[in-house]
Formats: C-alpha cells, sequence, structure tokens
C-alpha cells in the first residue's frame, strides 16, 4: 500500500512483527553463547526494542508515512 498524498510505500505490520521476533531471536542468541557485559547490554538492548516492534505490529492502529509523517 502507498500513501495517498506521497507515494512513498507504508511499512507493513507483518514486515514489523517479523522483524522484532528476529530481534528478540538475536538477543537469546547473544545470551547464550557470550557472556561478555558488552554483549549482554546489547543483548537487552535487542530484546526491549524487539519487543516494541511486535507491540506496534499487533496493537498500532494508525500507520504513519515515512517521508510526509502523515497518519493514515
Amino acid at each position: 500500500m502507498n500513501c495517498p498524498h506521497c507515494g512513498v510505500e507504508l511499512p507493513s505490520r507483518g514486515r514489523t512483527i517479523i522483524t522484532g521476533i528476529l530481534f528478540i531471536v538475536g538477543a537469546l542468541v547473544l545470551l547464550l553463547f557470550v557472556r561478555l557485559p558488552v554483549f549482554v547490554l546489547a543483548a537487552v538492548l535487542l530484546a526491549v526494542t524487539g519487543a516494541a516492534m511486535v507491540r506496534g505490529g499487533f496493537k498500532g492502529k494508525v500507520r504513519i508515512c515515512r517521508r510526509c509523517r502523515r497518519a493514515l
């Protein structure tokens, strides 16, 4: 689906959910194999970002255009 105002492609909910799940899986892999504090911090940030993306994909009611920032 494209924005009716500027014509740029709108972000899809399914892609957002899949990307969030992949972020969470990446965080789990980092926690399982690497125990350095820097990687634990990176894993926490990945997990929080992934959870926010999954939540936004399921609960997001309004899509916002990337270019013109209008709610559609």
